[in-house]
């Protein structure tokens, strides 16, 4: 047993902080986010834009279920506060320097899909309780008092038939919701034993909430032990010899009302019971957490853990984009209200502003920025990039571009946070003339407030236009001996060569759409 228990933890070890294969649908991972209100949180435009599927597969090395509900939980909310991100960042420190095999085996136990559960355990819909409980409580003692003055009373055995015949339909009635109860808190035992045993072992031992954590557990046991008198029928019955016994439990049930009354007691102490299940769960999720960001660290190139003061508004070195096999770093100090970045495509410009991003919200979550350094502030993220045609809502592209940066104009104009906007190709979906100048305009209004403003465009003419407000930026590829060639360097300054023509021409069109293409341009 002893060398089986070895072998497990190796092989614990072994797996532990190893990249989990992409799946698109994170249904079950988002339960918990998507069962909670927040003040803010990151919205769906801009997960869609952000790829943020793919971004939170990159970073999950989370051992447990409840850690992977947590995680997604803190990425997707975008900001947290100095006290958690110092509380993650002592965490990482004491597991990076203790031994982790006895926590990653407790945090093993969660693993089953039926731990996704837990975030319906702590907001689902609270189940009814009937009015006419009081008459069940009555019918519970008339019928223990027949049982016991029966002995004496032998005509009492008589009187409880009429009320058995009662409670049995009683019984039978409720049984449905006890069960669709039980499912639910099926799991609350596991977490109880889970969190007695990983508390002491876990970062929370030395933290300012042990004592409460502990008080919470100890106040779980109680209740778990009423949740499994309520199916202890169910486990009997699995259990081989004990079919028996099962089906006395089962009439011992019904005849006397015990599960019944349990089930509404615990009902009456749902409000406490999730109270500090919802404690322990996140205390296992924080050491989850911790474990996975000093996973997620030990697999890069390189990292830096951020100042978020508020001293700068941006300045970064030797940034880069987690999610590209060999990505181009680079460097950026931004004091303006925003960078414009103009290019062709392919050459860069959107995957650096997508860069950006990514890098602020993991820098604001994770403590974690893929850069040699990274100083900024908090920022709030919200961005216009992937806007699709709606066909079957008859939106047109260009109609759900415009609702969606005017959903950036009103963040804007919050004085009390601040925003990161970014526009990839503003109003792409209209003619060149109406785009420019309506594009100038929002660039100019967003520029007013103290958000911080990131915009990718192929309109030369709107980086002429706001010289005054953006810090100008450019990627440029060449073509050399007749092939494309990108560096995917961040250059100051607008774009200067124009080689779409030229791709043409390489790419085969006939000499005479491409001379007429350059006669046409050089004209215009």
């Amino acid at each position: 047993m002893f060398n089986l228990k070895k072998k497990r933890r190796k092989k614990l070890l072994a797996a532990w902080g190893k990249r989990k294969p992409f799946h698109p649908n994170q249904y079950f991972e988002q339960q918990l986010f998507e069962q909670k209100s927040y003040d803010f949180a990151i919205d769906e435009q801009t997960a869609e834009d952000l790829d943020f599927d793919r971004l939170f597969n990159f970073v999950d090395r989370t051992s447990s279920v409840i850690g992977q509900q947590c995680l997604y939980e803190r990425l997707r909310k975008g900001t947290s506060n100095e006290e958690d991100r110092a509380q993650l960042e002592a965490a990482t420190n004491y597991y990076d320097k203790s031994d982790k095999g006895p926590v990653l085996e407790l945090l093993a136990h969660f693993r089953q899909d039926k731990d996704y559960i837990y975030p319906t355990m702590f907001f689902g819909e609270v189940p009814e309780v009937t009015k006419y409980r009081g008459l069940i409580r009555l019918l519970q003692l008339v019928t223990f008092a027949c049982l016991l003055f029966g002995i004496t009373y032998p005509v009492l055995w008589i009187v409880f038939v009429p009320f058995m015949a009662v409670n049995l339909y009683i019984h039978y009635r409720i049984k449905q919701q006890m069960g669709l109860f039980t499912d639910v808190f099926s799991r609350l035992s596991m977490l109880y034993a889970v969190g007695r045993d990983l508390l002491p072992l876990s970062h929370h031992q030395f933290g300012v909430n042990a004592a409460s954590l502990a008080s919470k557990t100890e106040r779980l046991k109680k209740y778990v032990r009423r949740l499994k008198f309520l199916s202890v029928d169910e486990r009997m019955a699995k259990t081989e010899g004990a079919n028996v016994l099962a089906y006395v439990m089962e009439v011992v049930k019904f005849a006397t009302l015990m599960d019944v009354v349990t089930y509404y007691a615990l009902l009456d102490s749902l409000p406490e019971i999730r109270e500090a299940a919802e404690s322990i769960y996140y205390a296992i999720g924080e050491v989850d957490i911790a474990l996975s960001v000093l996973a997620l660290r030990g697999s890069l190139a390189y990292f830096a853990t951020p100042d978020l003061s508020g001293s700068s508004r941006l300045d970064l070195t030797g940034v880069y984009h987690p999610l590209i096999d060999e990505p181009v770093a680079n460097d950026l100090t931004l004091n303006a209200s925003g960078m414009l970045v103009t290019g062709s495509n392919m050459s860069g410009k959107s995957t650096f502003i997508k860069t950006l991003n990514i890098n602020a919200i993991c820098a604001q979550t994770l403590n974690t920025a893929f850069a040699h350094s990274y100083t900024s502030r908090i920022w709030r993220i919200a961005t216009s990039m992937n806007t699709s045609d709606q066909i079957a809502e008859g939106s047109s592209y260009y109609l759900k571009e415009v609702v969606r940066i005017n959903d950036l104009l009103h963040f804007s104009e919050d004085t009390a946070m601040h925003y990161l906007i970014t526009i990839d190709e503003v109003f792409r979906g209209t003619n060149t003339l109406e785009r420019v100048s309506s594009a100038k305009a929002v660039l100019d209004y967003l520029a007013k407030g103290e958000s911080l403003v990131l915009v990718s465009t192929h309109d030369l003419e709107l980086a002429d236009m706001l010289t005054d407000r953006y810090a100008l930026y450019y990627f440029q590829e060449a073509v050399i001996d007749q092939a494309l060639s990108f560096d995917y360097k961040l250059k100051p300054g607008i774009m200067t060569e124009r080689n779409a023509i030229s791709i043409l021409e390489i790419s085969g069109y006939p000499a005479e759409v491409v001379a007429e293409a350059r006669r046409v341009a050089a004209a215009y």
